[in-house]
């Protein structure tokens, strides 16, 4: 799933530039000129005869991190937008799926329930006898990763061990999935949960490890952040898009065993900034993996919560953390 080799590549070249890109430079002239060159960089490491860049300066050109700009129609309604990528099909990013509400009280279940024994973490994993619950506490700050259902190894890429799923997260997913003709199985299922801060990150990868090529389901819970999707290898392009706190990724179909991974959180970079009013891109430019809205859906049913209890105290603890810390629920059966 996750390989720590970091080699040259259009893909990686691509995810590096981005990610030691300051967040204003972003889709400006000196952006895509580093872009080029990096591509350029990688393309001569190769062993493969020929230059390309005839090829590769019309894409750096049109290329952008999506900052997509806000719907008016699901700003006046309790509608999600569900968007496609030009050239990546089976990519489905579905903003605005959760309402803040919603987020406060998946997140906090997630740092109650779901990262404690006996589900895994590197926390547990490292050491059986470390001190429970890890939220709030001063060993939080070293959670990277969580595992529920069937769970996760790091080490030998299997899953090994079964723990409940969560209702809540039956729920969210046979609620979601509704909505693109798809069943769900949940005593099949895994989620890893990963936690992300300005110092951890997390390249490139792959979900293969699974029995099945079921879509994986990404739910993205506080800080805003670049989600990056590519190919089945390092030689495609990549496209790359603001995931921000209630929005899901869906990758299914041919985008099921795609290189993706998050090149870094919006928070640390520009203090109190908001992805839609920062730099929203005009979606009737050329574009590489032009956005393109695809139709709107009903947001998370009411009655998917409607079981979990409200605790202020708690939910401005969560909020306090939130902005400099993004949390993904990452979703899949493991299982035939």
């Amino acid at each position: 799933m996750y390989d720590n080799t970091v080699f040259v590549s259009y893909a990686n070249a691509v995810f590096t530039e981005i990610r030691n890109t300051p967040l204003e430079s972003l889709n400006t002239p000196s952006f895509r000129s580093g872009l080029l060159e990096a591509l350029e960089a990688a393309e001569s490491s190769t062993d493969d005869s020929g230059s390309h860049s005839h090829e590769l300066r019309p894409i750096v050109e049109s290329y952008n991190v999506h900052f997509l700009p806000l719907d008016p129609v699901s700003l006046r309604s309790t509608q999600a937008s569900v968007y496609t990528f030009d050239g990546f099909p089976g990519l489905y990013l579905v903003r605005d799926f959760f309402t803040k509400e919603q987020c406060d009280a998946l997140l906090l279940e997630t740092l109650v329930d779901y990262i404690n024994p006996p589900n895994n973490s590197n926390l547990y994993q490292n050491d059986p006898n470390v001190a429970t619950p890890f939220w709030p506490s001063p060993v939080f700050s070293k959670l990277r990763w969580a595992t529920i259902g069937h769970m996760y190894d790091w080490g030998t890429r299997t899953y090994k061990g079964y723990t409940k799923f969560p209702g809540l997260l039956v729920d969210v997913t046979r609620d979601l999935l509704s909505h693109f003709n798809e069943d769900y199985i949940p005593d099949v299922c895994a989620a890893i949960i990963n936690f992300y801060s300005k110092a951890y990150f997390l390249r490139l990868h792959k979900d293969d490890a699974e029995e099945t090529d079921d879509s994986v389901l990404n739910i993205s819970l506080g800080a805003p952040a670049i989600f990056m999707l590519g190919g089945t290898d390092h030689s495609t392009i990549p496209v790359s898009f603001v995931v921000e706190s209630g929005s899901v990724v869906l990758m299914a179909d041919k985008s099921r065993f795609c290189l993706h991974g998050i090149v870094k959180l919006l928070s640390y970079n520009k203090p109190g900034y908001q992805p839609s009013g920062g730099l929203p891109i005009n979606l009737h430019d050329p574009l590489y993996g032009r956005p393109q809205l695809l139709k709107l859906i009903p947001q998370c049913g009411a009655h998917v919560f409607s079981n979990i209890v409200r605790d202020t105290a708690a939910i401005t603890r969560i909020r306090e953390i939130s902005n400099d810390l993004r949390v993904s629920i990452s979703i899949r059966r493991a299982k035939r």
